[in-house]
C-alpha cells in the first residue's frame, strides 16, 4: 500500500508501526478482549493514511496526466445551496489527488437544485476508493450550510462513473475530514485496507472526537430547570444549547426547511383560529353535546371514517374504536376475571345473549378486557383552580352472537367498592355514558404518552443516535435504515421542547399535565412495563389472545405488514451477510448494538430487564433480523398510534383528554343527568386545544416519504433494488386487500394502508 513504507524501522511506540516480530492480535469481533488494542492500531493506521492523503493533496508535485470529472448535485430543498468554497480530494489505492477547489468562473456554484460538472488534471491514483469533501467559509460571504445530494467522479480514461450518494447537510459540526465512502456497500470486515481505515476514522469522528461527535444526552429542559432523566428515560441526541430547542439542533438531523415551515404555519393558523373563535363566542358555556361539533367545524377535515360521529355514543361504536381506533393495543381475552374486578351474574342480567352464564361465556372465549393499571399513582394537574381527576379503569367486553364487540362493565379504579363501583348498560343511559367518558379520558392519556410517544418515538431514538455514531455511510444497515430514522431525532427534539415540557401543548391538553409531573411519571411507567420483546407486535397480539376476534381489522393489517417487513429484513440481511460469522465479525454493527445497550437504555433503573432487554451483542443473522425488524416495524406502529389521534379526539365527548369534576361513586348512581354530563366534559376551549394538538400530531407534511418510496436511495446495485421491489410488491398486495375489505365496511380502517404509512417517524 502506498502509505506503508516507513512503519517498520525506528519504532517510536506507535501501535500502527510495531517493530519486526511484534503484532497486534486480530480480534474475533468487537466483544473480543483484543478489540481495543486492534482498534487503536487500525485507527492509527487510518490516521496515517489520512496524513498521507493530505501529503498528496498539499504536494507541489506537478504531475497532471489524468483528467478527472466531478459532478456535484446540490439538493433541491430550501436553503440547501452554499456560497462557501468547496474542495475535493479523490483517494485511490495508489495515491490521492491534490485538493481541488470546485469553482466555475462567472457562475454561482452549489445553488439549490444545481447539478454542475467540474474537471481537472491530476496524478494517477489507481482505483478510486473514496472522496474527501471540504466546505470552507468564503471571506466574501457569511458561512452557510450545504445539502449535498450526490457526487459523481469519473476518470476520463476509465469511461465509467463512480457515484457517491449522500443526501445530507454539511455544516460546522460535520466531520473534518468529511470522508464519503458511500460508492460501495460493504461490511467493514470485507473492505480493502485503505477503505477500512477510512471507515474507522469516519465512525470515530462521529462517536469519539469532541469537536464533531454525536453526543448522548439525558438532560431534559423542564421549565427553567435542566433535569437529568437518565434513570427513567432513554438517551437522546445532545442539543448544544441551554434552551435545548429544536432550532439549536444539528441541522443534519432537522426537518427540511419546507417541512418545518409547514409545521409552524399549521400551529400559527390553529392558534389564530382559536383566538378568532374566542372572539366569536365559541368558548361560551355549552348547552348541548352537539355544540362540541362546532370545534369539529372550526378544524375541518374530510376523512373516510367520519361516519363514526353519527353513532359515537353507542356501545357498538365504543367496541369498534377499541379494536380499530386510536389506541387498539390493550385489549386481551380473559380466561378468568381478576379478583379486583368482581363482575357478577347480577351485573350481567339481561346483557349476555346466548343464554349462558358469565363464567360460561368466559370459558367459550367471548369475554375480553382492558386494564389501564399503568395510570395508578400518576399525578394530575389543576384547571381554573380545580383539581383534575383521573380514572385507573378496567373494562369488560363481550362478543355477542352478532360478533360486534361491546363494553358490558366498567370499574373506574383498581380497588372494588363504593368508591369504584361497577357500571353496566343496566344503569341509566347517563350513568353508563359518564363511565365511558372516564374510561376514554384515561385511555387518551395512555394513547398519547405510552402507545404513541414512549413506544413509537422515544424508544426508537437510541437506535437512531447509535446508528449515526457507529455505522459508516458505506454500511448496508445505515443505507437501509437512513430513510427510516432520519427525521426521528427532529420530531423527538421538538416533542421534548413543546409537548412534554411544563406549559407545552401536552401539559395544556392532558389531565396528567396542567402543571403536574404526570406526563413524565406516565412515560417512566411506560418503560417499567415494557421490554425489547414487546417491540415484536405480532407476538404481542398472539400473547393477548385476540387472533380469533372478529372485526379486529387493526390486527389483520398489522400482521400482514409485520410479515411483509420481516421478509424484507430477512432478504436484506441474506443479501449482505452470508453467515452468522459475518454478523459476529461486523464490528460496526456490534459497536452500534453495544452503544444502544450501554448508553441508549443502560442508565435506566427499575426496569423488568437491564436496558429493557435490548441485546448487547448479536451472534446470528436471525438476531440481526430481529433487531432490524424491531426498529423498522416501529414505523408501522407509529402510524396506527399517531394518525388517528385527530380523527377520534376532534369531537371531545368521544375521547376527552380532560374531564372536570370527580369520579362517580356508588352514592352517585342514578343521579347523572345531561347537565351533569356537560359539566364533566371539557370546556369548548379545552376541546379546541385538544383537537388542535391532535391536528398538529396527525398532520402529514407535503414532503412526506412513504413506505414504498425511496427518493434518497443509497444503494447503487440493481440486485439490492430488486430486494426492495419485492417488498413493494407485497405492500401493493396488502394495499389492495385493505381497500377491498374497506369497501364492505360502514367505517373503514385506512390508517395501515401502505400508501399512508410514512417511511419513518416524522410526526
Amino acid at each position: 500500500m502506498w502509505w506503508g513504507d516507513g512503519r517498520i524501522g525506528g519504532w517510536a511506540g506507535n501501535p500502527g508501526d510495531l517493530p519486526p516480530g511484534l503484532s497486534i492480535i486480530e480480534p474475533v469481533n468487537s466483544q473480543d478482549t483484543n478489540w481495543v488494542n486492534w482498534a487503536r492500531s487500525e485507527l492509527y493506521r487510518g490516521n496515517s493514511s489520512i496524513r498521507n492523503v493530505r501529503r498528496f493533496a498539499e504536494s507541489k508535485e506537478n504531475v497532471k496526466d489524468v483528467k478527472y470529472i466531478v459532478t456535484v448535485t446540490t439538493s433541491d430543498i430550501k436553503y440547501s445551496g452554499t456560497d462557501d468554497n468547496v474542495s475535493i480530494i479523490i483517494v485511490g489505492d495508489k495515491a490521492a489527488t491534490n485538493r481541488q477547489y470546485l469553482d466555475t468562473k462567472l457562475y454561482n456554484d452549489f445553488e439549490k437544485g444545481d447539478t454542475t460538472e467540474y474537471s481537472f488534471l491530476d496524478r494517477e491514483i489507481g482505483h478510486i476508493e473514496y472522496i474527501i469533501m471540504k466546505k470552507e467559509d468564503s471571506k466574501m460571504t457569511i458561512e452557510s450550510e450545504w445539502c449535498i445530494e450526490k457526487v459523481v467522479v469519473r476518470k476520463d480514461k476509465s469511461g465509467y462513473d463512480i457515484k457517491f450518494p449522500f443526501f445530507q447537510w454539511v455544516n460546522n459540526a460535520s466531520p473534518d475530514p468529511l470522508i464519503i465512502a458511500s460508492n460501495q456497500t460493504c461490511l467493514p470486515q470485507n473492505e480493502s485496507e485503505i477503505r477500512s481505515s477510512a471507515r474507522l476514522l469516519e465512525t470515530s469522528l462521529s462517536s469519539h472526537w469532541e469537536e464533531t461527535k454525536f453526543k448522548w444526552s439525558y438532560d431534559l429542559k423542564t421549565g427553567d430547570n435542566i433535569e437529568d432523566v437518565r434513570e427513567h428515560q432513554p438517551g437522546f441526541l445532545k442539543v448544544h444549547s441551554e434552551e435545548k430547542t429544536y432550532d439549536e439542533l444539528d441541522s443534519r438531523f432537522q426537518w427540511a426547511p419546507e417541512h418545518y415551515s409547514e409545521y409552524k404555519n399549521l400551529r400559527r393558523t390553529l392558534a389564530m383560529t382559536g383566538i378568532t373563535s374566542t372572539i366569536k363566542g365559541l368558548f361560551d358555556p355549552i348547552n348541548t353535546i352537539e355544540e362540541y361539533k362546532d370545534v369539529v367545524e372550526e378544524i375541518p377535515e374530510e376523512s373516510a371514517e367520519a361516519a363514526w360521529m353519527d353513532n359515537w355514543d353507542s356501545d357498538e361504536e365504543f367496541g369498534r374504536q377499541t379494536m380499530n381506533g386510536m389506541n387498539p393495543v390493550n385489549l386481551h381475552r380473559i380466561k378468568e376475571l381478576p379478583e379486583k374486578f368482581p363482575v357478577t351474574e347480577a351485573h350481567m342480567e339481561g346483557i349476555l345473549q346466548r343464554g349462558l352464564t358469565l363464567q360460561e361465556e368466559i370459558e367459550k372465549g367471548n369475554m375480553y378486557m382492558i386494564d389501564l393499571k399503568i395510570l395508578e399513582g400518576v399525578s394530575t394537574g389543576t384547571y381554573e383552580d380545580q383539581k383534575l381527576f383521573l380514572a385507573v379503569p378496567m373494562v369488560l367486553f363481550y362478543l355477542p352472537p352478532n360478533e360486534k364487540l361491546i363494553p358490558v362493565a366498567i370499574q373506574l379504579g383498581q380497588l372494588p367498592g363504593t368508591d369504584f363501583p361497577i357500571w353496566t348498560p343496566n344503569d341509566t343511559r347517563e350513568d353508563w355514558l359518564l363511565a365511558k367518558f372516564w374510561f376514554r379520558n384515561a385511555d387518551a392519556q395512555v394513547s398519547q404518552l405510552v402507545t404513541h410517544l414512549a413506544q413509537s418515538h422515544f424508544i426508537l431514538e437510541p437506535f437512531a443516535v447509535g446508528m449515526f455514531r457507529s455505522l459508516s455511510l458505506a454500511h448496508p444497515i445505515h443505507k437501509l435504515m437512513k430513510e427510516n430514522l432520519k427525521s426521528l431525532i427532529a420530531i423527538d427534539t421538538k416533542a421534548r421542547e413543546v409537548l412534554i415540557t411544563p406549559g407545552g401543548v401536552g401539559d395544556a391538553s392532558l389531565t396528567v399535565g396542567h402543571g403536574s409531573n404526570g406526563i413524565i411519571e406516565t412515560l417512566t411507567k411506560a418503560y417499567q412495563n415494557y421490554s425489547y420483546k414487546g417491540m415484536n407486535y405480532k407476538n404481542d397480539l398472539i400473547q393477548r389472545d385476540v387472533m380469533e376476534l372478529p372485526g379486529y381489522h387493526h390486527r389483520d393489517d398489522s400482521i400482514k405488514l409485520w410479515d411483509a417487513t420481516l421478509s424484507y429484513m430477512q432478504d436484506m440481511v441474506n443479501h449482505f451477510y452470508d453467515s452468522d460469522s459475518d454478523v459476529i465479525e461486523d464490528w460496526e454493527v456490534q459497536a452500534w448494538v453495544k452503544d444502544v445497550f450501554n448508553n441508549g437504555f443502560g442508565k435506566m433503573k427499575n426496569l423488568q430487564q437491564a436496558s429493557l432487554g435490548v441485546p448487547s451483542s448479536l451472534a446470528t443473522k436471525a438476531e440481526l433480523v430481529e433487531y432490524l425488524q424491531s426498529i423498522f416495524y416501529t414505523t408501522v406502529r407509529h402510524s396506527f398510534a399517531n394518525y388517528y389521534s385527530f380523527e377520534y379526539t376532534r369531537f371531545a365527548p368521544n375521547s376527552p383528554t380532560v374531564l372536570r369534576g370527580k369520579l362517580p361513586r356508588e352514592e352517585d348512581r342514578g343521579l347523572a343527568t345531561m347537565e351533569t354530563l356537560l359539566a364533566s366534559l371539557p370546556t369548548k376551549k379545552q376541546a379546541y386545544v385538544a383537537a388542535a394538538t391532535g391536528k398538529v400530531l396527525a398532520n402529514r407534511a407535503s414532503d412526506e416519504v412513504y413506505l414504498r418510496e425511496t427518493p434518497n436511495w443509497m444503494f447503487l446495485k440493481e440486485e439490492t433494488r430488486k430486494v426492495f421491489e419485492k417488498f413493494v410488491e407485497k405492500l401493493d398486495k396488502i394495499e389492495e386487500e385493505i381497500k377491498s375489505r374497506n369497501k364492505e365496511l360502514d367505517i373503514p380502517y385506512t390508517v395501515l394502508q401502505p400508501s399512508r404509512i410514512p417511511s419513518g417517524v416524522s410526526a
